[in-house]
């Protein structure tokens, strides 16, 4: 899990602690600079990258955004770390004209690396999540637990 908000990581510690997580969660507050060889082993990894770089209320810069860059940070610890489920959320716009590309190489590598891959827009509204908007759903799951 990765958070720099000192207020978040004291609620998600919080958390931790009221479910008997006897291991809290290991917070890192850079990402970036995590050592995916050292970071624990999962069996599903969920990624929300930062929106902003792909959204139509950001200023879409893609990669030219470093918030952009975390994307690819996922993939990388789910190239490394092999987890027999990953599952990347993000914006519509990722699979754009503008963005497609991104997210066709992302495809790409999981696939290079033993991942059958499914990507979907769905609403979330209509899984009873309450929110009216769609996004994109990208899982990928190793073809040895198939």
């Amino acid at each position: 899990m990765a958070e720099k908000d000192e207020q978040k990581v004291s609620w998600l510690k919080a958390i931790s602690s009221h479910i008997g997580d006897e291991t809290p969660d290991i917070i890192y507050d850079d990402i970036v600079a995590r050592d995916n060889h050292e970071a624990p082993d999962v069996d599903l990894f969920v990624s929300g990258a930062p929106c902003p770089p792909f959204s139509s209320a950001g200023k879409r810069k893609g990669l030219s955004d470093e918030r952009g860059w975390l994307i690819l940070v996922s993939v990388k610890y789910a190239v490394q770390k092999r987890p027999p489920i990953f599952v990347l959320e993000n914006v519509r716009r990722l699979a754009s004209k503008k963005h497609v590309e991104i997210l066709k190489k992302i495809k790409e590598i999981l696939k290079i690396c033993g991942y059958k891959v499914h990507c979907e827009l769905m609403n979330t509204q209509q899984h009873s999540i309450p929110q009216h908007r769609p996004r994109l759903y990208l899982v990928a799951i190793l073809k040895a637990y198939h």
